[in-house]
This record gives structure tokens, sequence and C-alpha cells, in this order.
């Protein structure tokens, strides 16, 4: 007998969580300020326990992705996932700028999890990642061309 399982992938959760949060996609999360935290992190508990009554299976890394990036595509119209090539928005003058790839969202929105490339034009990325504000990135690519596709 074949094995059903109720994992889910990153996109359906993507989807799960737009339908879950559309009713607080007005005021609530558009006015949506760093000192509102508790308001997000009560509802990401709430979708938790919702997909627990559920019995969907999800892994957590993508929960947080999927959810945040939502919040963060509801807040300005932008949608950021995981594997994105994106830049510093400081940077969109230079010559060369720096580019980096969104590894994924965290808790702690709007920061996220970044690789930024080598300045050495090897495309190779740097072996560390860092915690930055997503407001302080554009987006260049929805999906970095040279990202093995996670999600």
């Amino acid at each position: 007998m074949p094995c059903v399982s109720n994992l889910l992938d990153f996109q359906e959760l993507r989807n799960k969580c737009a339908a879950y949060l559309q009713p607080l996609a007005g005021a609530e999360i558009k006015n949506f300020n760093r000192q509102d935290c508790g308001l997000l992190r009560e509802e990401i508990g709430n979708f938790i326990e919702e997909l627990e009554r559920q019995q969907i299976d999800y892994k957590f890394l993508d929960l947080t992705s999927a959810f945040y990036s939502v919040i963060h595509e509801f807040q300005t119209g932008v949608r950021f996932l995981p594997n994105a090539l994106i830049a510093p928005k400081n940077n969109v003058y230079y010559t060369a700028p720096m580019v980096a790839r969104l590894n994924r969202f965290t808790v702690n929105y709007p920061f996220v999890s970044v690789f930024f490339y080598k300045n050495t034009g090897s495309y190779e990325l740097r072996k560390t990642s860092e915690y930055r504000d997503l407001n302080e990135f554009n987006l260049v690519l929805d999906v970095d061309p040279l990202a093995k596709s996670r999600w």
C-alpha cells in the first residue's frame, strides 16, 4: 500500500498562509511596524495550531519562510521568496553592486538570512550567512539562476 504523506512543501504552505492571513490583510498588516511583532507571533502560533488540528505535517523552516513571505507581500506588494536574487538598496548605483541570495525568512521578521556573493567574480557564495532587514533590499530576480531549487 502506498504511503500517504501530509507533508506540505513550501508553495503549498505559502498558499495556506495566504488564505489564512487574507482576513488580516487590511489595516492590521499594512500598518504593521516592529512594535507590533507580538501580533505576528500570535498569528503564526494560531496557524501552527490549525495545521496540527488538521494533522498536516510541515517543516518549520518552510513554514516560517512561507508565513513571513506572505506577510511581506501583503505589506509591500513585492513577492520575496527563498532563493531570490537580491541587492542592497544602497548599492544599486554602483558599477558592480553587491548581490545576495535570500536564504530564508526568520521568526524575527523583517530579518532574513542572506548569503552574499564573493566580490571576486567567481559566482561563489560566502560561507556564512548574515541576518539583515529585508526592507534594505531590492528584488533583482525571483529565483537566483545559480540556486539549486530547494523550495
